[in-house]
């Protein structure tokens, strides 16, 4: 009996005699029934049988004089699993606005990363605090907001905190920024808006005193982008 395997497999019989590769032939008496076992490797499995055996099921043999078998593996192919593209959910570039206009507010700035999923370095001039008691207003910077990530629908938030000195006395500060990208108004510019707020407890006599900016609305516009320069080819000639 010979024996051929084509592709990740092996092949076996009972009785005993082959094993393919690296054995792939034996000798056995006229009239002997010979099974033969695939035996595919991982991940692969046994396409089908020729010559003296057909199909992909159990190969019996009776041996006759000179009897070949081949056997055919096939690797089994895992499906490519492709990257979910991500959605661009807002306009990249710098954008620029104000905060409160009507109640005297001043400059906001931002950027979104390409891609159109990050704001990055928001910019808040500063805010007024009214602390209670007394009835005061103390100017004060709205903190700082290197990243904010865009959700699917637009929208976006960002809270941070932190112990810091003010007015020569110890304070407690939080901030909070979000938005929702308003996307493009034809024939107007993309446009995004929001709200901010800063909170404070300082510690002046003895006694906490709470401030607050209370939620101040903004809003921004996508700014006029520079155009690409001008490529220029020079050509140098060479004597």
């Amino acid at each position: 009996m010979s024996v051929s395997v084509l592709g990740p497999g092996t092949v076996t019989t009972t009785p005993a005699g082959v094993a393919c590769p690296p054995k792939c032939t034996a000798t056995f008496a006229p009239g002997t029934k010979v099974v033969l076992k695939s035996n595919p490797h991982a991940g692969s499995s046994l396409s089908r049988w020729s010559g003296s055996c057909t199909g992909s099921g159990v190969c019996t043999v009776k041996v006759s004089g000179l009897t070949a078998v081949a056997a055919q593996f096939n690797a089994q192919t895992k499906p490519i699993t492709r990257p979910t593209a991500i959605k661009s959910v807002a306009v990249p570039g710098s954008y620029s606005g104000r905060w409160n206009p009507a109640n005297g507010g001043d400059v906001i700035t931002f950027f979104v990363a390409p891609g159109g999923r990050n704001l990055l370095n928001v910019y808040v001039s500063y805010a007024f605090v009214s602390c209670v008691p007394p009835q005061r207003q103390r100017w004060l910077l709205p903190g700082n907001h290197p990243i904010v990530h865009i959700k699917d629908d637009g929208s976006f938030s960002s809270a941070e905190s932190g112990r810091g000195n003010f007015d020569n006395s110890g304070a407690t500060f939080s901030y909070s920024f979000s938005g929702l990208c308003r996307g493009r108004d034809p024939p107007g510019p993309v446009t995004m808006a929001g709200n901010f707020r800063v909170n404070a407890q300082f510690a002046t006599s003895g006694a906490t005193e709470p401030c607050t900016s209370n939620p101040q609305s903004w809003t921004v516009t996508h700014d006029q982008q520079p155009s690409p320069a001008n490529i220029v080819a020079l050509t140098y000639l060479t004597a």
